[in-house]
This record gives structure tokens, C-alpha cells and sequence, in this order.
């Protein structure tokens, strides 16, 4: 199988880290290829994590359209800035969609606090491009908002 692991903050995070090479070793690098999108790519190279998986960056420069368009109205006419914050995210999302079987969120501690809105953004987009998606190693915060 092919999995993307998202939600990832970096390896400074060693909790993110230990869910990445925990993921890894469960799931078997033998006979699974993985793919980390992670907000500080370096950093995970700088932990080793690229000797287990392909590490790519979760966001990139996305070019004005008509997504932008829309995540900029919704913005001003809600306050809702989960759309605009996504934006980045798209390409990646895009790119690792092709050939992947399933996405894992794990982001560990990423639906803990308030403003969760993004990785709700996030799985909707992989869905989108037709990839299954889990949380995984993930704790939730009932009351979080």
C-alpha cells in the first residue's frame, strides 16, 4: 500500500516523530511505501525519518483562482479563514494523491485545542481526490471547538 501521514508538525515535536517511526514499524516499511507531509520537512530529514518514507513539504505557494476567490469571500463574509488556510495545502494534496491507497492524520495532539477546522479542510480535500483517510495515533478533545 501507499500511505500519505499528514497532520504532521515536525520532528522537533518528538511526539510527532515517535508516531511517524511507530507508524512505520507497525505497518511495515517491507511492504507499505509512505509518504509524510510534514510543516517542517527538514527538520524530519535533520531526525532521520527520510530513511523510512519520502518526505515532502504539506504546503506550498498556491497560485490565485478561482479556490482562492472563494476561500477570500468566505473569509470576509464569515470570518471563517478555514478555506484560506487550506489553500497551501492543495498541491501537496494533489500531488500525493496519485497512487496513494489511504491518508492518515497524525498529527497527534492536532485535535486537542480550538481552531481544528483545518484538518477537517484537509481530509475533505483528500477525500476529494479520491483518498480514504483515518485519524491515526490522534488524541481528540471533545470540547475542543
Amino acid at each position: 500500500m501507499n500511505i500519505v501521514l499528514y497532520g504532521n508538525g515536525s520532528s522537533g515535536n518528538h511526539g510527532c516523530e515517535a508516531i511517524i517511526r511507530g507508524t512505520v514499524a507497525l505497518l511495515g516499511a517491507e511492504k507499505n511505501s509512505f509518504r509524510i507531509q510534514s510543516a517542517g520537512p527538514q527538520e524530519d530529514k535533520s531526525y532521520g525519518l527520510g530513511s523510512l518514507a519520502q518526505i515532502f513539504p504539506a504546503t506550498c505557494a498556491y497560485k490565485k483562482g478561482f479556490l482562492f476567490l472563494k476561500a477570500y469571500l468566505k473569509l470576509k463574509l464569515t470570518g471563517n479563514y478555514t478555506d484560506m488556510d487550506g489553500l497551501s495545502y492543495l498541491p501537496g494534496i494533489r500531488q500525493a494523491s496519485v497512487g496513494t491507497d489511504i491518508a492518515l492524520s497524525v498529527g497527534g495532539d492536532n485535535y486537542c485545542y480550538g481552531s481544528t477546522g483545518i484538518y477537517g479542510h484537509l481530509n475533505q480535500a483528500y477525500r476529494k481526490n479520491g483518498i480514504k483517510t483515518a485519524l491515526w495515533g490522534c488524541s481528540i478533545e471533545p470540547n475542543a471547538v
